[in-house]
């Protein structure tokens, strides 16, 4: 899934004010305090001004929550050619922001006493789909799944999503035929895999024996009133698939943009249905607003329980100790001072939570840049970067949970142990895999 520079700039812009953080005179503008709703609104509407026109944004929805109340919710530009956008209507597809839902499912299950985040994922699949050890000592964990730690190899960009409905998988097809092969020991570091949140929903679905979307809807967005939000698309109806996009809720869709020769052209619609516990939410802001107002209450919202103070408390723990400045994982939800960011196929979804736990932010859009080199620029640690060169930290043991913070080594970014020793790598250029020391 793809990153939108635009989107995330234009939410780390809308972060300067839910952070609160007073700053010099000389820097971008921002709100020192907690601001009266029309300064907070009339801020937010600079921000996205000045973000849509630098990045040639064709829509945004954006949602405000701090306090536990909803301070904002607004729509800007267009959702389909010659269309404004409705914020409280519109729906906006939230790529991996989808995978929050999903590691939810699977806490539910910890919490339930069914799966342990420490025991092997093949303790709870089927023979046909257990990961086979590949030469490798350790078994990949669920708590690995969470973590983006499992050793996969990335190489899952060609079979993600489908530009045909009729080349649509089922989920468990999918996870059977594309399974990345394993290059290194789980829980060594952090490589953002797609597969690993499939897996950890199919194998939740299994846990409770209904498809996965039937099971987010009957224990996440039905309890939380979310009518708005479906993990559905809207493809002709076909036997062996999820019942698709309910009609009313399709037509409510907001299209795709490619920003090219000077102009937004509609795009198609990418199909994530194969992989949907790692992509295929759709979603509106209200709804998103509410989703947030659970979160920041430890997962509660109006006497609705999902989860309880244990999971909260796991949500906002990292799995393995990165530096300062570099993103973490706690419990399969990114922590870091920067925006999370995701995209499929033309939208842009962008999710923060302030510091403090007490203000969230999203940003949905409908539009790709589209290079004309082929790039993209990604965003980790509130600054642009180009694809390559991943900044990589470990896990000093095998064992789950916090752990001391080690010593700084600036000389890398793999904490705790001696360096990993390095198989022999292949004509590719791509080791193998890696040993524990």
């Amino acid at each position: 899934m793809r990153a939108t520079a635009g989107l995330t700039g234009l939410l780390a812009g809308l972060s300067a004010c839910l952070t609160l953080l007073a700053v010099p005179a000389a820097a971008a503008p921002t709100l020192a305090g907690p601001a009266p709703p029309l300064e907070l609104e009339r801020f937010v509407d600079g921000v996205v001004a000045d973000g849509m026109a630098t990045d040639h944004v064709a829509g945004v929805t954006v949602s405000i929550v701090q306090g536990g109340r909803v301070v904002l919710v607004k729509g800007y530009g267009q959702s389909s050619p010659g269309r404004p956008v409705d914020a409280q209507r519109d729906l906006f597809r939230i790529g991996s922001i989808s995978k929050t839902f999903t590691w939810i499912a699977l806490m539910r299950e910890v919490e339930k006493g069914r799966v342990r985040l420490d025991a092997p994922v093949n303790d709870y699949l089927p023979p046909d789909m257990k990961i086979p050890d590949q030469g490798f000592k350790h078994p990949i964990r669920v708590l690995d799944l969470m973590g983006h730690s499992t050793g996969f190899a990335v190489a899952e960009r060609s079979h993600i999503g489908a530009p045909d409905p009729a080349r649509i998988l089922p989920l468990a097809e999918e996870i059977r035929s594309h399974r990345p092969d394993r290059v290194r020991e789980p829980g060594l570091f952090s490589s953002y895999s797609n597969y690993a949140a499939s897996l950890a929903g199919l194998m939740v679905a299994r846990l409770e024996g209904v498809g996965f979307e039937n099971l987010i809807e009957r224990d996440l967005t039905g309890p939380l009133g979310m009518t708005s939000t479906t993990f559905r698309e809207p493809y002709p109806t076909r036997a062996g698939l999820p019942a698709p996009m309910p009609a009313a809720l399709a037509v409510r869709g907001a299209t795709g943009f490619l920003w090219k020769d000077g102009g937004y052209k509609p795009m198609g619609f990418e199909y994530i249905s194969q992989n949907a516990p790692a992509g295929s939410a759709s979603t509106t802001a209200p709804d998103m607003a509410r989703y947030m107002q659970m979160l920041l209450a430890g997962g509660t919202l109006d006497g609705v329980r999902v989860f309880g103070p244990q999971t909260a408390a796991a949500f906002r723990t990292p799995i393995m100790h990165a530096p300062e400045g570099v993103n973490g994982w706690g419990a399969g939800r990114r922590r870091a001072s920067s925006s999370f960011s995701r995209s499929c196929s033309g939208p842009g979804a962008a999710w923060r939570h302030g510091p403090d736990h007490d203000t969230a932010s999203t940003a949905f859009n409908r539009n790709d840049k589209g290079k004309e080199d082929g790039s993209e620029t990604r965003v980790m640690a509130g600054r642009r970067r180009r694809p390559g060169g991943r900044r990589r930290v470990r896990r000093p043991d095998h064992a789950a949970g916090p752990v001391a913070d080690p010593e700084p080594r600036p000389d890398r970014l793999r904490l705790g142990r001696p360096p990993v020793e390095r198989a022999p790598r292949g004509r590719d250029g791509q080791a193998d895999h890696q040993r524990r020391p």
